[in-house]
């Protein structure tokens, strides 16, 4: 996302080569999404490069490929894992595996999704998100994929969809994201002591903001419990993402002032016709 066009002389200065961007986004936002990994695996020096531009504090959430998770469903993937483990190990320990689950992965799949999280290696975290209903709706579902996901110190990644999910589409962007996210129930529980979040609001500042207001009790309890979570904003466009997040981040302050300001951004040069 560091690349995105709408960013580019607003929160990442116009001249700034497209391999030195994410430098001026960890400028606004201490963690990314990695999911451009879901596509493809990096070369190791791509990778090395991303360390290289970001703070030891700086996280990254890296999505799994989908050769992996969504074409073999986690089973006769032993090279493909050793290939992408060996590509972002240069993010050490500031790495958090990411395995995003398609919708027809459910209950009946949750036994391969355990061994799969007992053999990732021990140092890494991981998080996993799952779009299946029935992990939302059926208790005894939801159970099993917790104990699967415990057992390996895995996460489970709410996506909250459900403001955006209040109203129909008013844009083509919001039409676009309209037919391909997922439309679940919210979840806040956390399993372990680092909670990641992701959230989709809509167009509307106001809508997005207010949305996520349950978000901040949330957070601000986790910090007090002595979590660490991680939290991603998202819009259908994506265009106004980290000044959104750093709003976020300024109201969760404002339940847990000893909570540590975001960076200060660097300066951005207004744009210019030549």
């Amino acid at each position: 996302m560091w690349t995105h066009k709408a960013w580019q002389g607003r929160f990442v200065p116009q001249s700034l080569p497209v391999k030195e961007r994410l430098r001026a986004y960890a400028g606004w936002c201490n963690a990314v999404e990695g999911n451009t990994t879901f596509y493809a695996t990096p070369t190791r020096n791509t990778v090395e490069t991303w360390a290289q531009q970001t703070d030891p504090g700086f996280r990254f959430v890296v999505k799994l490929p989908k050769i992996v998770t969504h074409e073999r469903r986690l089973v006769g993937v032993e090279a493909e894992m050793r290939a992408f483990l060996d590509a972002i190990e240069p993010l050490g320990e500031r790495a958090v595996l990411w395995t995003q689950l398609p919708s027809s992965f459910g209950p009946t799949d949750v036994n391969a999704l355990g061994r799969f999280l007992r053999r990732l290696p021990a140092e890494r975290r991981r998080a996993v998100e799952v779009r299946h209903p029935g992990f939302f709706t059926d208790a005894g579902a939801a159970s099993l994929l917790e104990g699967a996901l415990a057992d390996a110190d895995a996460e489970w990644v709410p996506f909250d969809t459900t403001v955006f999910f209040q109203r129909a589409p008013m844009s083509e962007a919001e039409q676009d994201s309209w037919h391909r996210k997922p439309r679940l129930p919210r979840r806040t529980r956390a399993l372990t002591n680092h909670p990641i979040v992701r959230y989709l609001g809509r167009d509307s500042v106001q809508e997005t903001v207010e949305g996520w207001r349950p978000w901040t009790e949330v957070v601000a309890s986790w910090l007090r419990a002595g979590r660490s979570p991680t939290v991603f904003l998202h819009t259908p466009d994506n265009n106004e993402a980290p000044a959104l997040a750093r709003r976020f981040h300024d109201e969760v302050r404002t339940l847990m002032p000893d909570l540590a300001a975001l960076p200060d951004p660097e300066p951005v040069e207004p744009a210019t016709l030549f």
